[in-house]
């Protein structure tokens, strides 16, 4: 399955993409002039996917992340999810299908330092309308899945690295989105933690059919990827299937 291919189902059914990405150019404005961060970028992103997008410091790779997760506008091209094109989207309706349609695990973890884990898990829950009772049950429910069933009352510095992603792990999975996107999921755990956070994100992945599109550097994150999406210089460099790399500690042939 690649960009030049349509995905086929087990019953010769054509799959259509869930991400389309089509002639995607971004521009900033610095004091040195102009920066193109994107230049013309076309990605296929299939349902139930699990797309790792590496590239080195300055690629492109988390602006190209940026679009597809509508936290950001492309100067040029589109980025359609589903049958929603986001750039006829006002901030209110880009917000909303965030909320509705997409999941994030950053590197930062990115917790409210002043709410338990479980207020943390309800968060997107309430601030989408959800009333408290419903709200606690399925962040209870998520928080469990992850293996965090005792620790709900603990604030994010009384818990470990690990254990705060599992909590955005929990928070990212609650609304049940159809992509979700991690962006350096693994950067500030340790290679223990980092594989056990890796296997959670696939496993999580095949349960609920989500498509999960990751921003890495972390090769052990390439082992569990249907593709891997190459970034250098603003452009995809190259794009490879899971079964035609040969990955080694630290490299890939």
């Amino acid at each position: 399955m690649d960009d030049k291919r349509a995905a086929q189902a087990g019953n010769g059914l054509v799959v259509k993409p869930i991400v389309n990405v089509r002639g995607v150019e971004k521009a900033f404005q610095t004091g040195r002039g102009t920066v193109l961060a994107l230049r013309g970028v076309d990605l296929e992103i299939y349902p139930g996917e699990y797309i790792s997008v590496m590239g080195p410091s300055g690629s492109g790779k988390s602006t190209l992340f940026n679009m597809i997760g509508a936290l950001d506008s492309p100067t040029a091209g589109s980025v359609t999810i589903g049958h929603v094109k986001l750039s006829d989207l006002n901030s209110r309706q880009r917000a909303f299908f965030r909320g509705r349609h997409l999941g994030y695990i950053f590197q930062a973890y990115n917790l409210v330092t002043t709410m338990s884990a479980i207020k943390n898990v309800m968060l997107p829950l309430v601030l989408g309308g959800m009333s408290k009772k419903p709200a606690t049950e399925r962040a209870e429910e998520v928080l469990r899945e992850v293996g965090l069933s005792d620790r709900m009352t603990h604030l994010p510095d009384e818990l470990s690295g690990g254990q705060q992603q599992r909590v955005a792990i929990a928070r990212a999975i609650v609304n049940n989105p159809t992509i979700l996107l991690a962006d350096e999921p693994t950067a500030n755990l340790d290679l223990h933690t980092g594989l056990a956070i890796i296997q959670m994100i696939k496993e999580l992945s095949a349960r609920h059919g989500v498509t999960v599109i990751t921003a890495t550097h972390d090769h052990e994150m390439l082992k569990v990827s249907d593709r891997v999406v190459w970034i250098e210089d603003g452009r995809i460099d190259h794009i490879a299937r899971r079964e035609e790399l040969d990955i080694h500690a630290g490299s890939v042939d």
